[in-house]
């Protein structure tokens, strides 16, 4: 674990040197990014601990802060008339929408296009990390309940559905996990401020790889090309977790299924 505990304090100290260093027009707009930066600290301290929901939200709001604050840099007019909470009925009805994930995706992927030809990150990559890291962060059985398996069984079925413990999970192995997925945020954050802003903060050979989305969803399946597909959500598709699927089968194949059903009729 030692490795991506190195990885992931190297990515923060490289985003704490890009905030320190780059001239972002005024004050107000670095406030963004230091929160950012703040944020992505936070999800480090958080997966250290073993609490992977509480981790992937704060990375989610890292992402929101350091998008709102690349239109801001692009903007140094809006970003005053931001702080200062003046503008006229057009400018504040553009504000407004920065507010909104969606149309604050949309402006990035905008401006990213306007300077790169054949941006390495999508539009619908950022939709798909977002909702990938929401998906994890909102109270559901896969945000707060965990598959395990004992690695001394031969018996792949013999798996358990089980809450995540108070105080987060244990063991070096969860722990590294959770880190891993931090690590990919962070690189995809860092990657969005090289191609919209100029700077150089990852390796050459840096490429965004969709599969890592299973990092943080920890579900996927292989696609009809062979290729692994990460399942991102299950929003407005209730039920459609893996997790629920496995805690069904473990119910029915340790007899406790058919009581809690009983249980239902009877206090219906």
């Amino acid at each position: 674990m030692d490795e991506i505990e190195k990885i992931v304090s190297n990515n923060l100290s490289i985003y704490k040197k890009f905030v320190d260093e780059f001239n972002f027009g005024n004050k107000y707009v670095k406030c963004f990014f230091l929160n950012a930066y703040n944020h992505f600290l936070a999800a480090k301290i958080l997966a250290d601990a073993g609490l992977r929901c509480q981790s992937y939200n704060s990375l989610r709001i890292g992402l929101e802060s350091e998008w709102l604050g690349i239109c801001l840099v692009k903007d140094v007019g809006l970003s005053l008339q931001w702080a200062f909470g003046t503008g006229d009925e057009k400018t504040l009805e553009k504000i407004k929408e920065l507010e909104t994930p969606q149309k604050l995706r949309s402006a990035i992927s905008k401006i990213i296009s306007s300077i790169i030809s054949s941006p390495r990150i999508k539009e619908n990559d950022r939709k798909e990390m977002y909702s990938a890291l929401s998906d994890k962060s909102h109270t559901k059985l896969a945000s707060c309940a965990a598959l395990t398996i004992n690695p001394k069984s031969t018996d792949q079925s013999e798996y358990n559905v089980e809450c995540i413990p108070a105080g987060g999970f244990q063991g070096e192995t969860n722990i590294s996990k959770l880190l891993r997925a931090v690590q990919f945020v962070q690189e995809f954050a860092m990657a969005e401020l090289e191609d919209s802003l100029g700077v150089k903060l990852l390796p050459d050979d840096w490429k965004y790889l969709r599969a890592n989305i299973f990092l943080i969803s920890d579900a996927g399946y292989p696609n009809a090309n062979g290729d692994f597909e990460p399942i991102i959500s299950s929003k407005k598709r209730p039920g459609s977790d893996p997790i629920c699927a496995a805690a069904l089968a473990e119910a029915i194949r340790n007899g406790s299924f058919k009581k809690l059903v009983g249980l239902v009729k009877l206090r219906h």
